[in-house]
This record gives C-alpha cells, structure tokens and sequence, in this order.
C-alpha cells in the first residue's frame, strides 16, 4: 500500500536533508534521522546530528470541493559539539546549508511540476533559532521547514 502524501512529504525532506555533504558542495555533511520517540531524543546524538522532526499541521487555504491544502512544518535540530571552529561560524554555515538545499530544490522546481517531488507546491526555511543543551554540551540550531501541500479531500493518499 502506497503512504499518505504528508509522509512521502517527510520521506523526501529526510532525504533531501541527507544530500547535504561536503562531498556535495556543502561545508558540511549532516547525519539526518527522524525520531524514535515522541520524547526527546532517544538516539544518540554526535557533531551534525540531524534530527527530523514533524509538527502539527494546520489548514494552508479553504477547502475546495475536491481538495484540503495543507501547511505541514517540520524541524530540523542540528546539533553542534565542541570543536575547534567558532561557534556562530558553523551556525551560520549549517543554516545557509539548509537554506541553500531548500533553495535548490525551490529554484529548479519554480512554477514546474511541484515541489518536493511534485508533492507539494510551496516550501521555505523560517528564521532559525539557536538553543543549548547543557547535558550534551551541544549547541542546537532548530531550523524550521514549512511545506504546503494538497490532498483529495476524500483520500489523503492522493494528490
């Protein structure tokens, strides 16, 4: 059985975030996962875990009588451990990163088949923030992705 379109929307913005390596052409290479729990993390955390995360959704327009649109927002926590770069440096680097990949995929995909592999029709990263866990000695940048997409108002499967 094919999934509901909001998790082939996650599945792809998983693997989208994965493509961030230096190999790539990024500063860096982020080790993405989604969560295990609802709690916090359970899995163990490293320099440039990213961990997926989605949040609730909320209405992006009026139903229509064959559609529902929908604003899904994720969020990226990508944590940083010491090391011997600035802190704020590698911040930024992380967030134009993401802001670069998310870029890409808008730029290439503009007023064409859709985004997000023609799953939906509008994404975008909201201005970062930066947190501190103190138990992991980490410093966390919680970048937040917003995709918009539509369903069948009869089938979540389907577009």
């Amino acid at each position: 059985m094919t999934e509901p379109i909001v998790e082939r929307i996650a599945q792809w913005l998983c693997a989208a975030l994965k493509e961030i390596t230096t190999a790539g052409g990024y500063h860096y290479t982020l080790h993405v996962s989604r969560p295990l729990t609802l709690e916090p993390p359970a899995q163990t955390i490293g320099d440039l875990s990213t961990i997926l995360e989605m949040g609730e959704r909320e209405e992006a327009a009026k139903p229509t009588l064959t559609h529902r649109c929908w604003r899904q927002p994720f969020l990226a926590s990508v944590y940083l451990l010491n090391t011997t770069e600035p802190v704020d440096q590698r911040i930024n680097r992380v967030v134009a990163d993401i802001e670069k990949r998310i870029g890409v995929e808008t730029a290439a995909h503009k007023g064409a088949d859709g985004l997000c592999g023609g799953l939906a029709y509008r994404l975008y990263v909201e201005n970062p923030e930066i947190w501190i866990d103190r138990g992991r000695n980490a410093t966390i940048v919680l970048a937040p992705i917003l995709i918009d997409y539509k369903v069948s108002i009869t089938d979540p499967y389907a577009q």
